[in-house]
């Protein structure tokens, strides 16, 4: 069994920026002379298993697996927006999930099961350690779920968790819950021949590459400064992230994380409003977004209070 290196690339980054080396974690697999931004590189379960292994060994924090699945969001919207290439239905769109994780990901099992008033999706891993089980299903579980947020109406879905822990999945997740014996999704038959939303799957196709080139302009900064931002577009749903769903990602709190700013001569509210006016700029030169979905992707709840910030940037 192999997996996609991109995806312990992906591991690794999220490690590093949470203080553990990259370099001992490359140092780990066994495969050696890997190019590891080809898409079809590969890696042995064995390699990923010990690189992920040694993370959990070496970072005891909470809900590890819930945050490296939120890290992963920018891959979603990169899986969203492929599926939408080959699909005319949410049904189609699962299957093309499931077949695209039996290629890249095959440590993870997804069934499919078809029923008159709804389909099931359902998630287990081929894994015998409970610790790296657990990771897993927590981080893929939170990055389904975040797809089907995109490709979805709210109402029309269900998620199900094997896990007391609720409140944590909330907050990950914003959306209701209910306890099961497993990691699964309903979705309700009336949903099941839409197609993708169209007005996210716009988004995602305009942002996309831009949020790319942002992180590869920003990927030798290993300030943290550099890191900080780096967080904050991975996370991006395309809506920017708030600084506690940050904080969380860096596994540091509020305060220690305005400290690190500060010593850098920067803040949160810098570092953001520097990508706001980024994105600000890229999206009205490209004309194909309107301006009340500009303002909502950048996080203002109307059109007229991003128009007065803009306008305040420009005197700046």
């Amino acid at each position: 069994m192999t997996i996609s290196a991109a995806l312990l690339t992906a591991l690794i980054d999220f490690a590093s920026h949470r203080g553990l080396s990259s370099q001992s974690l490359y140092a780990l697999v066994k495969e050696k002379n890997i190019d590891y931004c080809l898409p079809e590189s590969r890696v042995s379960k064995t390699s990923y298993l010990a690189v992920l292994e040694y993370i959990l060994e070496q970072n005891k924090a909470p809900d590890l697996g819930l945050n490296f699945g939120r890290y992963l969001n920018l891959s979603a919207l990169g899986i969203v927006h492929q599926i939408s290439l080959q699909t005319k239905s949410i049904e189609q769109a699962l299957f093309i999930l499931q077949s695209y994780t039996q290629q890249q990901f095959p440590l993870l099992k997804l069934q499919i099961d078809t029923k008159k008033e709804s389909i099931c999706l359902e998630l287990n891993a081929d894994v015998q350690d409970q610790a790296l089980k657990a990771t897993i299903l927590e981080s893929s579980f939170v990055l389904i779920a975040r797809e089907l947020q995109l490709m979805l109406p709210r109402n029309s879905w269900s998620i199900f968790v094997p896990n007391n822990n609720l409140v944590a999945y909330f907050s990950t997740l914003n959306h209701p819950l209910q306890e099961s014996n497993s990691y699964s999704f309903q979705i309700d038959s009336a949903s099941v021949e839409q197609g993708i939303n169209p007005r996210n799957l716009q988004h995602i196709e305009v942002l996309l590459p831009q949020y790319l080139k942002m992180i590869y302009q920003n990927e030798h900064n290993r300030n943290f400064i550099g890191i900080t931002k780096n967080v904050i577009l991975h996370l991006c749903t395309p809506k920017l992230p708030t600084i506690q769903v940050v904080c969380e990602q860096l596994a540091l709190s509020t305060r220690s994380f305005q400290r690190k700013l500060s010593e850098e001569g920067s803040s949160f509210r810098k570092i953001s409003l520097e990508i706001k006016q980024e994105l600000s700029d890229f999206l009205e030169a490209g004309k194909q977004i309107k301006i009340q979905d500009i303002a909502y992707i950048l996080g203002y709840s109307e059109a007229s209070a991003y128009i007065h910030a803009r306008n305040n940037w420009k005197k700046i």
